[in-house]
């Protein structure tokens, strides 16, 4: 109950306003509330009591709601569990030590998962399963490994339990305050790209029919389409360039990927303000006290600043691990490996690597024929071998060279993989 402890006008709220979110970087972050509150009193111990805030939903056999109630509570930890270790006994149906007690409550957890899921999709839900790696670290801060995040069964319970959660408070305060609150907002696809991405549908040979109209439900459905597709991750990749950023607002258009008509967030407080905020809010309603202190102004204010400091984290997170990835990449010239045609320019292409480590092969290094840039095509394309480099086309590549200066990976292309070299797409 991290709003027990910060107090609305207080100079804790106002440092936490001006920061918006914890940023997490490789081997170190930056909390937004000080750290004796993130590390401390406001975070969670086995064994140890803390002040809570409970989101109690009662759902059926269905998934669907019967009642909800939020309140003050205090919790106390029996058991601090990892996602892999819980993926192992769901998924792999293994019996890990110490987890012997609440094996009946993690399968339950599950069977619930799979039916709140079921519903989101029902409603429009798309899920792109876009995938993102981790750099790894030794004890000296050098990145000894690259490797995709594990998005298991674990963290899929803990994604949708969130999401639930952040729909029903939502609509609470709805009806509480009549749309104060801070958002979360995702808004319609861009018509103009998604134009240009039923024309790449084309030419991979689907049919762009499927996608007459842009709601959430007839993508959702071309997706599943296309799922078991070796050029699937190209095709969310390109959906997602059309579709625009998620962010904060106190102006309610809904959410688009989420097919849901009002959503704010408050499972984070510790670290994001949005989610803060509306427990501010919350807590206000529970006691009745400090109504209007956050009036519709304010909260406009804090939600610019919110998708801001967002954007701004994001862009430190991703400077960071570009600049650790170049220097992984840097013990790792020459090798081959396989890789995905990500993106496609007059210049060159990106490949993608299993990892996630994606480089450029520019178009002046395919020495075996004349190559062209044909945009209509999403491809370039040779001259005389009609060879062609086009958006989801595996290639195998190596490292020829990387820029420390300006965080470049430069890929050739080669002709096969070899299989004693391919030492890359490493998984934790």
């Amino acid at each position: 109950n991290v709003s027990y402890y910060v107090k609305p006008d207080s100079n804790i709220l106002l440092e936490a306003i001006l920061r918006g979110t914890s940023v997490y970087i490789p081997g170190a972050n930056i909390p937004m509330l000080d750290r004796i509150l993130s590390n401390g009193i406001c975070s969670l111990n086995p064994g140890e009591d803390r002040l809570a805030l409970t989101f109690d939903l009662t759902l059926d056999a269905n998934g669907d709601l019967i009642e909800f109630d939020i309140y003050d509570s205090i919790i106390n930890s029996k058991k601090r569990m990892t996602y892999s270790e819980v993926n192992k006994i769901l998924e792999d149906g293994e019996i890990v030590e110490g987890y012997e007690p609440y094996l009946d409550s993690l399968k339950l957890m599950k069977e619930l998962q799979a039916k709140i899921r079921k519903n989101k999709i029902e409603s429009g839900f798309i899920d792109l399963e876009i995938e993102e790696n981790v750099v790894k670290l030794d004890k000296n801060g050098k990145p000894i490994d690259v490797y995709v995040k594990n998005r298991g069964i674990a963290e899929k319970i803990i994604e949708d339990f969130m999401v639930i959660v952040n729909e029903i408070t939502s609509e609470l305060l709805d009806s509480v305050y009549g749309t104060r609150q801070i958002y979360r907002v995702h808004g319609e696809p861009n018509e103009e790209k998604m134009a240009n991405f039923k024309k790449y549908i084309d030419e991979l040979g689907y049919n762009s029919d499927r996608l007459q109209n842009f709601d959430s439900r007839n993508l959702q459905y071309f997706l599943s389409y296309v799922k078991d597709k070796p050029e699937y991750k190209v095709i969310a990749y390109e959906l997602l360039k059309c579709m625009k950023k998620a962010h904060y607002s106190t102006a309610n258009i809904g959410h688009f990927a989420l097919g849901a008509e009002s959503v704010c967030q408050v499972t984070s407080p510790i670290r994001r303000i949005g989610d803060l905020i509306n427990h501010i809010l919350i807590r206000d309603y529970i006691y009745g006290y400090g109504k209007g202190s956050l009036n519709a102004a304010k909260l406009s204010y804090i939600s610019s600043i919110a998708s801001q400091t967002e954007r701004n984290a994001a862009k430190c997170e991703d400077a960071v691990k570009k600049v650790l990835t170049v220097e992984y990449m840097q013990d790792h010239l020459d090798e081959i490996v396989e890789g995905v045609i990500t993106y496609v320019c007059k210049d060159g292409f990106a490949v993608e690597l299993d990892n996630l480590v994606e480089g450029f092969v520019y178009i002046g290094s395919l020495n075996d024929d004349r190559y062209s840039y044909m945009p209509d095509k999403f491809a370039i394309i040779g001259k005389h071998t009609g060879n062609k480099y086009m958006l989801g086309k595996k290639v195998s590549v190596s490292t020829r060279f990387v820029d420390k200066t300006t965080n470049e990976i430069s890929f050739s292309v080669e002709k096969k993989v070899k299989e004693k070299k391919k030492t890359l797409n490493t998984q934790n």
